[in-house]
């Protein structure tokens, strides 16, 4: 068998949807065409690319690093698809962010960078806004130059810079704050306030679960997957959000307490290993650290 950019097109979907029915569904095949394409990569590279799971299925070792191959080849292909000699305009720096941080943080970076980037008239920069949990398929499926988040876990083909290691805040609205005239706020007193989390099957939900040990009797709490609207609902009085102090956001009427609690949560910038940075991405990165300084002072 030839291989074919629909053939990684087909492989790239049951990687991200775990499921033949599902890539089936996406890339518009019958399941049974979508097995067949998967058997015909596997005899082709000689080796199984998945193992199954609870009914899903989960790249092995060689399926993830076929699938970077393939993306990296897919996303090729679309420039030479999309290749005129009409069109020499520079590729964009393309930025990363993991979401909880995407809204409070990217305006004030490109207004940061616009200061201070002599050049910035003539730039072209891409922001894509990647799920935490998603991230280990989603920094494959769309490369970048340079990422900003709280990168937990391991991820051997990036340089992770830590650029500060920030504490945790109980976000909220001064009203849901009445009675405490202190900066810090304990855990008990989150707990009183029907607290509204993220779930513990999420990294960084768990780990500010950790500064939250007696939760579970807590009297009620809200659970969202997603930090901006934990914290929209929390800026409508609804409870309070335990988050980092960069993810909190002023602009939409919060105020912050400090979480008494001595764990805190690295907050990087991270690049493709023995990728060239340029000029422009060194300016991000200093721009990032300005801004980190301002958010955190």
């Amino acid at each position: 068998m030839e291989l074919k950019p629909k053939h990684l097109s087909v492989f790239c979907a049951v990687i991200e949807t775990g499921s033949i029915v599902a890539a089936a569904d996406k890339v518009a095949m019958t399941p049974s065409a979508v097995s067949r394409v998967i058997a015909d990569i596997e005899d082709k590279i000689g080796s199984s690319l998945f193992n199954r799971v609870k009914k899903r299925l989960v790249p092995n070792f060689t399926g993830l690093h076929f699938y970077r191959k393939a993306r990296e080849g897919l996303s090729l292909w679309k420039e030479l698809e999309s290749f005129s000699p009409n069109n020499q305009a520079e590729e964009p720096i393309r930025v990363a962010i993991l979401a909880r941080h995407a809204a409070p943080l990217i305006p004030l970076l490109v207004k940061e960078f616009k200061k201070s980037y002599p050049d910035f008239e003539s730039c072209r920069l891409h922001f894509d806004v990647h799920n935490h949990r998603d991230f280990y398929f989603s920094k494959m499926s769309h490369p970048f130059d340079i990422g900003f988040g709280c990168l937990i876990g391991q991820h051997s083909d990036l340089e992770i810079l830590p650029l500060a290691h920030i504490g945790l805040y109980a976000w909220g609205t001064r009203e849901i704050f009445e009675g405490i005239d202190t900066e810090e706020i304990t855990p008990e007193e989150v707990y009183d306030r029907k607290p509204i989390l993220l779930p513990s099957d999420t990294k960084i939900g768990s780990f500010c679960l950790n500064a939250l040990p007696d939760i579970k009797g807590s009297s009620s709490t809200l659970t969202v997957s997603n930090t901006d609207l934990a914290l929209s609902m929390a800026a409508e009085g609804l409870g309070i959000h335990v988050t980092d102090a960069l993810a909190g956001n002023e602009a939409i009427g919060l105020v912050r307490k400090k979480l008494r609690s001595s764990l805190t949560i690295p907050f990087s910038s991270f690049t493709p290993k023995d990728s060239d940075k340029s000029e422009i991405v060194e300016g991000l990165l200093n721009a990032m650290k300005a801004v980190i300084r301002v958010k955190l002072a």
